[in-house]
């Protein structure tokens, strides 16, 4: 056995001609000597003491099964040293290591690339004295491969995946075919583990993913509107894929207007407290960076982002690559005969190569999880219709006065109805064609006593309330907008500010000489959102 200097001392005895093996120390200490000790002695090097030695001292290896096949390789074969490495891509991975302190595979090794191309497995007596190998880092250099075998390892459905081997400092000049038929088999039972392995990740992720839906599937059942179901559906799909920023836009073809709707930023992003409150509105397709993609129906990638200069006119854009924006992936889909973009921009230029399959599954999965939300809204709408007017026809039947008839008709439409805010306008002969708020309820009551409205043909009387007083009827393109979008002191002329524009529709009637306008649930969504004022104004 190998000797501190690197000598092995065997010592044969003549009695029982049975060797047994001692150690000495470097200083020439002698351990207890056999009584036939010193009769046949032959010495022979061994180069690699220490590095055997140290192996003793690490203490068993790691259970795992490729580390017990790397073991049983070595044991079995009765040499020294064994591995099991594996192909990620273009690099090799130490999965296991047994009798070496390799803690990592050199790039190029030509030795390893043998042993995965190889299938009837690779048997080098003597590497170093092979012209094809003796320059290989392996075997120039630690462990100083000199003999080595290998057998690669396959799945059913893929390339070789990598290789069992065993190695030797020395040369071994025969390697019997029993050896090679045992490494054969622990290179297959080193494949069935891996079989397992991938099978298991497989369900783990198919299970994973199950999860993750039914929770989604489970959100937006429970969101308290269809609004609400897409934000919470928005926060998951920035979580799924990692974009900062991920947003829904809406396309008008009449129009060819795109409409931002809303957004999610990542709360541990560094887009927080971005301010997109002026983007909500029409935008022409030419001046949003994924518009012609919206329109066309194809998915639009900007691609890295390197340089401001790069986006010359898609002013939305450039102030996201200042806020740190670097890659915008934009993907169309229908919902309800519209067409909308599923928007998602990246602070870093390069992205999973699985990103868009994930959007595409996402999308996939998600349109049937709204298209169900939005009938369950179309059912709870008409519902409250008609509680509504159940309500209103009890109401009105012990009404005396107009003015009670109004302010029942708002509180009624606010309380029954579940609109936000409800006000009725009268229609003035004064000069200019006055309308007048006869009765107002909800959140924007103080709002709308600041109201200056008109009816009158004229640009300040043609806003959705004057146009539905002089047509006498529901304006097809009359918009409304948010509270905070308008101005009080321009009436008809209102802006949009934090909330995109709002289709409104306007029900009038004409008592005698005066006219009314009242408000109607605003349809952004097929389904009508509540929570949100409709302003006819």
């Amino acid at each position: 056995m190998p000797d501190g200097d690197g000598t092995r001392v065997t010592l044969s005895c003549g009695r029982c001609c049975r060797g047994a093996a001692m150690r000495r120390s470097a200083q020439g200490r002698a351990g207890p000597r056999h009584p036939g000790a010193g009769r046949h002695v032959r010495t022979e090097f061994d180069p690699a003491p220490r590095e055997m030695a140290a192996r003793h001292e690490r203490g068993p290896p790691p259970a795992s099964p490729l580390h017990r096949i790397a073991r049983l390789a070595a044991h079995g074969l009765d040499l020294p040293a064994a591995l099991v490495f594996l192909v990620e891509g273009q690099a090799l991975r130490l999965a296991a290591t047994y009798g070496t302190s390799l803690a990592r595979l050199p790039r190029g090794s030509a030795i390893l690339d043998a042993a995965c191309r190889d299938d009837g497995g690779l048997v080098l007596p003597d590497a170093g004295a092979d012209p094809r190998f003796a320059a290989d880092p392996l075997v120039a250099g630690p462990p100083h491969i000199r003999f080595f075998a290998a057998r690669r390892l396959t799945l059913p459905d893929s390339e070789p995946v990598g290789a069992v081997c065993v190695f030797s400092p020395l040369p071994h000049l025969s390697f019997a075919r029993r050896g090679r038929l045992f490494l054969a088999d622990l290179a297959e039972a080193a494949s069935g583990e891996l079989e397992h392995r991938r099978t298991t990740l497989r369900q783990t992720r198919i299970a994973a993913d199950l999860a993750y839906w039914n929770r989604l599937s489970e959100e937006i059942a429970g969101a308290a509107g269809f609004d609400e179901a897409v934000d919470r559906a928005l926060a998951h799909c920035a979580e799924r894929t990692g974009a900062s920023l991920c947003f829904l836009a809406g396309y008008h073809p009449t129009y060819r207007l795109i409409e931002y709707v809303t957004a999610h930023v990542s709360p541990d992003s560094a887009l927080r407290g971005f301010d997109m409150t002026r983007w909500p509105g029409g935008h022409a397709v030419d001046d949003v960076s994924f518009g012609a993609g919206l329109a066309e129906d194809r998915i639009v990638d900007s691609g890295p982002l390197a340089d401001i200069d790069d986006i010359p006119h898609h002013v939305h854009l450039r102030a996201l690559f200042r806020a740190g924006i670097r890659r915008q992936l934009a993907y169309p889909f229908d919902l309800a005969d519209r067409r909308f973009g599923l928007v998602l921009d990246f602070e870093t230029p390069l992205i999973p190569e699985e990103t868009g399959r994930l959007v595409q599954d996402f999308l996939a999965r998600l349109a049937p999880l709204l298209m169900g939300r939005l009938r369950e809204d179309a059912l709870e709408r008409a519902n409250r219709t008609l509680r509504t007017i159940h309500a209103t026809t009890e109401a009105f039947a012990g009404l005396a006065t107009a003015e009670a008839l109004h302010a029942a008709l708002c509180r009624l439409a606010v309380e029954t109805g579940g609109y936000d805010t409800c006000w009725i306008g009268l229609a003035g002969d004064e000069p200019g064609r006055p309308i007048h708020i006869a009765a107002s309820a909800g959140n924007g009551v103080a709002y709308v006593e600041r109201l200056r409205l008109s009816w009158s043909d004229t640009p300040m009387g043609r806003g959705p309330a004057g146009t539905a007083i002089r047509e006498a009827g529901f304006p097809a393109g009359a918009t409304s907008r948010s509270i905070r979008a308008s101005s009080p002191g321009a009436p008809g002329r209102t802006k949009p500010a934090s909330g995109p524009a709002w289709r409104c529709r306007s029900a009038c009637r004409r008592p005698r000489r005066r006219r009314c306008s009242r408000s109607i649930p605003p349809t952004r969504w097929p389904s009508a959102r509540r929570n949100r004022p409709c302003w006819s104004s």
